[in-house]
């Protein structure tokens, strides 16, 4: 099998996945060989996209200089550069090296994502895109035994779910550390629900269906949508009721309705802030007294924390003593690199624009495509639990596709019969 920089994509993703499996509670406890598998994998993937990567940079001289990505390549090596500004000033103040290296060690791809990225044509990046979800479609079935398992403590909690009594160790739940991956099958379920006609077409324009595997999921996808709906429902949400999952996934309906409903949109907005108000305190309640308030308390110290320069990689973010939640969306890297932690909030700027453009221009299967490969980014750069390799390399995805249908969207693309678009992109 000859390499290649998508390959090299679909295999760290794949391999991701798969490894996320053996990082479960009960591995942890009674089976800690292969629970030690997940660390293997992480090298593992980390070592390949490294010596593959730049084994085909010095092979292969095809570059694709397109003007509709310089700008997120560019903020790539930037991102590159901050990492390594983290890692030295971690060391020299005193920081804990295990925590310096480790936790940011996947940003050291960025450079590597450059590479890999730069190679691939608009039209790639867009093949890919189209094509992944059909591939990692089959390795969700990982997750029924553990669905199984949790259904029975998942009804029992429903008399309680929305009263004082409920927590969320209630619930039997199962962190399946990939199950932002499959935001990309929930939505194209989505997709084929919603928007069937323009979504065969732009597959049978990139040739997606032209394998046995990807045919066969795709009728799954086709014939059990509703099906496909809710199983995905399950894997990104019910599986664990993670903040994050919750809140990307009510953002990613709110935005896709909003693009759907474009004669109504003043109302739609009037209703939306009105009901916004009325539900704010239940909100508040809901993710507070339930999920987060360890959270919540440790958002004024850390912005105490934060300096022009940053503290370093490794930093205590953290007063010592006090538990800690990781997920405080971006101000962790904020207090670690200061002003250099810039580049990763024009990450995140850029993909959420492009979301918005989309959902204005009502593209809904643009907009879907897009957000499939987001998911991780809120949590990405603070929660070292899901900062692997693949998880960097899937969101850069994101927000690259974004970029480009924010300049041609889906319905322009198949409007482009002479695929000039493409042609001039490479």
């Amino acid at each position: 099998m000859k390499l290649s920089y998508n390959k090299i994509l679909y295999i760290s993703i794949i391999i991701g996945i798969v490894s996320s499996f053996f990082k479960q509670n009960f591995f942890e406890t009674d089976l800690p060989n292969i629970y030690s598998l997940n660390n293997f994998f992480y090298y593992f993937s980390y070592i390949f996209i490294l010596i593959s990567t730049f084994s085909l940079a010095l092979t292969n001289d095809k570059w694709y200089k397109n003007h509709i990505l310089k700008n997120v390549y560019f903020i790539l090596i930037l991102v590159f550069f901050s990492w390594l500004y983290g890692i030295l000033l971690g060391f020299k103040e005193g920081n804990n090296p295990i925590l310096i290296l480790r936790n940011y060690m996947f940003l050291s791809l960025s450079l590597p994502a450059y590479l890999i990225f730069s190679k691939i044509s608009i039209k790639g990046i867009i093949e890919f895109s189209l094509r992944l979800p059909f591939l990692i479609y089959p390795f969700s079935f990982i997750q029924i035994p553990f669905a199984i398992i949790g259904l029975p403590s998942l009804l029992s909690i429903f008399n309680v779910f929305f009263n004082n009594e409920f927590n969320r160790n209630l619930f039997a739940y199962t962190y399946f550390y990939s199950s932002f991956m499959f935001f990309s099958c929930l939505f194209f379920s989505i997709a084929f629900a919603f928007e069937r006609n323009s979504f065969q077409k732009i597959l049978e324009k990139f040739n997606i269906l032209n394998s046995r595997l990807t045919l066969t999921f795709y009728g799954f996808f086709k014939k059990y949508t509703l099906l496909s709906i809710f199983w995905f429902i399950w894997v990104t949400i019910l599986a664990y009721f993670g903040n994050a999952s919750i809140l990307y996934l009510v953002f990613s309906l709110l935005l896709y309705s909003f693009a759907k409903l474009k004669r109504y949109r003043i109302k739609f907005i009037s209703l939306f802030f009105f009901l916004l108000i009325v539900i704010a305190p239940y909100i508040y309640k809901y993710f507070i007294n339930y999920f987060g308030y360890k959270r919540l308390i440790q958002i004024p110290i850390i912005f105490e924390k934060i300096s022009i320069l940053g503290n370093g990689l490794g930093s205590e973010i953290a007063n010592k003593g006090m538990s800690y939640g990781t997920e405080i969306i971006i101000l962790g890297v904020i207090v670690q690199l200061g002003i250099f932690a810039i580049p990763f909030l024009l990450l995140i700027f850029i993909y959420l624009r492009n979301l918005f453009i989309l959902a204005w221009k009502s593209d809904g299967l643009s907009l879907l495509l897009a957000l499939s490969y987001g998911g991780y980014l809120s949590t990405l750069f603070s929660n070292p639990t899901i900062s692997y390799p693949w998880t960097y390399l899937f969101t850069l995805n994101g927000v690259l596709i974004s970029e480009i249908l924010k300049t041609k969207d889906i319905n322009q693309i198949l409007e482009d019969k002479n695929d000039l678009f493409l042609i001039n992109n490479g």
